[in-house]
């Protein structure tokens, strides 16, 4: 049965030879890739001019399987002389797809395709371009230690599982182009690789901070999630400098700290030279002290036990981080703002008896930035509390009539 959209349709039902040829592969789970290598190799020795190594280990096709691949094409196909480009569009794919170590000597498109399940390019070669436009993947899709050897096109495509794209073997220079592409739930691998100059994550969609859905998850799938989140786009961030361009995500800040007199930050760079992937602001007049790490170094070269405390101080904020970071999973957004706001009363407000009061130097926006919410949500919340007397602006003040009622909230799972 055709899938319900008219622009596409199911790759069981299609005349396109090389789908044909894919499927044909499949149907041996074990030598799957061999089918569609030996193949190819039989286009190269034909007309293609290659001199890819991969193409010297794969195995040729028997002479039965290889006129069983031919008979896919259309009768006239002259091998010798056309030129094949491996051109796949609306098509739905509904099985897993194994391309583990396949050949593409080729351009190959899969444009406006959907893949139900999950695909594997683990060490593919793409000797040509490598067209993905348009494309959904709705599982996992691994082009771990594939090789691209010219720009790939990634724009407009929507990935709702794992993407992987590391490398683990000498230095690799992607060019790739990610233009208006959706992340859904995760954040892309790209560890190993060095970004083109040229690269392109231009309106990109990057994934929400993971919420509670369905049964609650253990302490440490929760850490393992918020790890793989922010070193992948740590990661990123910082190909990006060294390409020119960091602000990927400057209309979606969010703000981890809010430090007050007596506070320091910046212990991660003593650990390696790394660019900084975290920002500090200002929000009044302030004078901060720089010390450059060569002074802490030396300082520590004749008085070591500093490390012992420095080690201590990033604990400390690193366990600060994960009970953020579970805040931010489990509760619904006015119980993160009620959390967040106690935290600053704490820090830079005033109590007297039961009620509190914190100077409105920060705006709603600000506020937005601290819980991973939208201006609008912020404002509407506020409002809401407001009206129940939970906590209003007084005189330049947020004043917050029981700090007991405001600590339930932020206590609450309720939206």
């Amino acid at each position: 049965m055709s899938d319900p959209k008219p622009d596409r349709i199911l790759a069981e039902e299609s005349d396109n030879p090389w789908v044909k040829l894919i499927l044909w592969a499949h149907e041996d789970s074990v030598r799957g890739t061999e089918r569609w290598n030996g193949f190819i190799k039989y286009l190269v020795e034909e007309r293609l001019d290659t001199d890819s190594a991969a193409f010297k280990s794969a195995l040729p096709l028997s002479g039965e399987a290889l006129e069983h691949a031919k008979n896919f094409f259309p009768n006239n196909a002259d091998f010798k002389k056309d030129q094949l480009v491996i051109t796949i569009e609306n098509h739905i794919f509904s099985e897993e797809l194994n391309f583990n170590g396949a050949i593409f000597a080729q351009p190959i498109s899969f444009t406006n395709c959907r893949f139900k399940r999950s695909v594997n390019f683990y060490k593919a070669n793409f000797e040509r371009a490598a067209r993905f436009s348009g494309s959904k993947f709705l599982e996992t899709v691994d082009f771990g230690n594939a090789q691209f050897r010219v720009a790939a096109l990634f724009e407009r495509l929507t990935f709702c599982g794992k993407i992987i794209f590391y490398w683990s073997e000498n230095e690799s220079n992607l060019l790739a182009n990610f233009r208006k592409a959706i992340f859904k739930k995760m954040t892309p691998v790209f560890h190993g690789r060095n970004f083109h100059p040229a690269w392109d994550f231009h309106g990109v969609t990057w994934p929400k901070i993971p919420k509670r859905n369905g049964d609650k998850k253990t302490q440490d799938t929760i850490e393992d999630t918020l790890l793989y989140h922010i070193t992948s786009y740590e990661y990123i961030c910082t190909q990006a400098e060294n390409i020119g361009q960091l602000e990927l995500r400057k209309e979606d800040e969010f703000i981890l700290w809010d430090l007050r007199k007596g506070y320091w930050f910046g212990s991660t760079t003593l650990i390696d030279k790394a660019p900084a992937t975290f920002d500090a602001r200002a929000l009044i007049d302030s004078k901060i002290i720089e010390i450059p790490r060569s002074a802490v170094t030396k300082v520590a070269e004749n008085f070591p036990e500093i490390y012992k405390y420095l080690f201590a101080d990033q604990a400390l904020y690193t366990r600060m981080a994960h009970r953020l970071m579970t805040h931010m999973i489990f509760h619904p957004l006015k119980s993160r703002l009620a959390f967040r706001l106690l935290v600053l009363i704490e820090i830079h407000g005033h109590q007297a008896g039961e009620s509190a009061y914190l100077e409105a130097n920060m705006s709603q926006g600000d506020f937005a930035k601290l819980v991973n919410g939208s201006r609008q949500q912020v404002n509407r919340i506020f409002c809401q509390w407001k009206n129940e007397g939970l906590v209003s602006l007084v005189d330049g003040q947020y004043h917050v009539p029981s700090v007991k009622k405001l600590s339930m909230e932020a206590k609450s799972t309720e939206p």
